[in-house]
């Protein structure tokens, strides 16, 4: 099958995903300062040589190439599922005495390609706008107040 005539899926299966804070980070806030500050900066001198060069050489208009167009298709014709997914944030460092945990789970969430009438289609001809239709299927958001910590479990 070609790219250019079928769906681009992408699919995946059991996500689960448990974050808690860094205990060991500590913060300065000097250090901090001046990495932005350097940061800043690096980020103006690159602006600084793009125009130069833009001011050297001429952009020419282009129409795309081939990778660009490839690219441009799939994304339009991309089918993406993600099933059983689970994020979990677990903290004991706010208030040692209690911890807490807050999640997400969702069962499934899909993406799909579809025409202005919301049913599934390809694309295969050029397209200045197409739609996607999104799906969420048993979202649901918990909060536990006093939990124990999943991530000290052998």
């Amino acid at each position: 099958r070609s790219l250019y005539t079928a769906h681009t899926v992408v699919s995946v299966k059991g996500l689960y995903l448990l974050v808690s804070p860094a205990t060991e980070f500590k913060y300065d806030k000097e250090k901090a300062e001046k990495e932005a500050k350097e940061r800043k900066k690096s980020q103006l001198e690159q602006i600084e040589e793009k125009k130069a060069y833009e001011k050297e050489v001429p952009v020419k208009e282009k129409s795309g190439g081939f990778a660009e167009k490839l690219v441009t298709q799939i994304v339009k014709n991309l089918e993406l599922t993600v099933e059983n997914i689970h994020v979990r944030y677990e903290d004991n460092v706010s208030d040692p005495d209690h911890s807490f945990a807050l999640g997400v789970t969702l069962e499934e969430i899909s993406a799909r390609t579809t025409g202005p009438d919301y049913v599934g289609k390809v694309i295969k001809e050029a397209a200045d706008k197409f739609y996607k239709l999104l799906q969420l299927k048993c979202l649901s958001i918990y909060w536990n107040p006093d939990s124990k910590k999943l991530a000290d479990l052998p």
